[in-house]
C-alpha cells in the first residue's frame, strides 16, 4: 500500500505536534537544499529541536520527508502552470513548464534521480506527491498539442523524465554563454516540435 505525504491540515493534530511538523518540514527543507536529498535526518531533527523518534513518528521514511519538503513549491508550481494557460501561448506555457519543472527537481542534489526512481513505483510517496505535478503538465501538453505547437505522440511521463534529466545538470554556461538548462530545452523543443 502507498504511504501518503501527511498533510498536517488534513488531519488533527495537538498544537505542539504541528509546530514540531512544520519545524522538522522547514528544516528538511533547507538541508535539502543545502546538502542534497542525502543529508541527515540525524541532523534534521537535531536543528529542528525535536527527537530523533519525533521525527520518524512523523515521517517514518526519507522519502516521506522529502515528499512533505518538496510540497511547499508543488503548490506555486501548479498554480503558475495554469496561468500559462492565460498569458502565455500553447508552445512558450509547455516550454516554461519543462523549465519551471527542471529547476525546482534541480534545487536539491539527487533529487531528480530518486524521482525519476520514484516513477517507477507506484507505491513511493513521491510517486503519489508527483501526482499534482503530472496532471497540470498533462494539460499543459494537451493545449499544446492541440494547437498543433507539440507532436502528438508524445507523452506526460516522456516530458516528465526529461525535464527531471535536464534538473540534474549543472548551472554552468555552454561556449555561448547561454545557460546548459535553456540549451537542452531548446533542444527538447526541437524534437517536441512537429515536422
Amino acid at each position: 500500500m502507498p504511504q501518503q505525504v501527511v498533510d498536517p491540515a488534513a488531519k488533527p493534530m495537538r498544537a505542539d505536534a504541528r509546530r514540531n511538523y512544520e519545524r522538522i518540514v522547514e528544516v528538511a527543507t533547507q538541508n535539502f537544499l543545502e546538502q542534497g536529498v542525502d543529508a541527515s535526518l540525524d541532523e534534521i531533527a537535531k536543528k529542528a529541536g525535536v527527537g530523533a523518534g519525533t521525527l520518524y513518528r512523523h515521517f517514518p521514511t526519507r522519502d516521506l520527508l522529502l515528499a512533505a519538503a518538496l510540497r511547499h513549491n508543488v503548490g506555486r508550481l501548479t498554480a503558475d502552470a495554469k496561468a500559462y494557460a492565460v498569458t502565455a501561448s500553447p508552445k512558450e506555457g509547455l516550454a516554461q513548464w519543462i523549465r519551471d519543472l527542471a529547476r525546482h527537481v534541480g534545487s536539491f542534489a539527487g533529487l531528480p534521480e530518486t524521482i525519476i526512481a520514484a516513477g517507477q513505483d507506484p507505491d513511493s510517496p513521491l510517486f503519489t506527491s508527483c501526482a499534482g505535478i503530472r496532471e497540470v503538465g498533462r494539460e499543459v501538453l494537451t493545449r499544446a498539442q492541440e494547437s498543433g505547437a507539440a507532436r502528438q505522440d508524445l507523452e506526460i511521463d516522456e516530458l516528465f523524465t526529461v525535464a527531471n534529466m535536464i534538473g540534474m545538470v549543472d548551472r554552468r554556461t555552454d561556449c555561448s554563454g547561454m545557460p546548459a538548462t535553456e540549451r537542452l530545452i531548446a533542444l527538447l523543443f526541437d524534437g517536441v516540435t512537429p515536422r
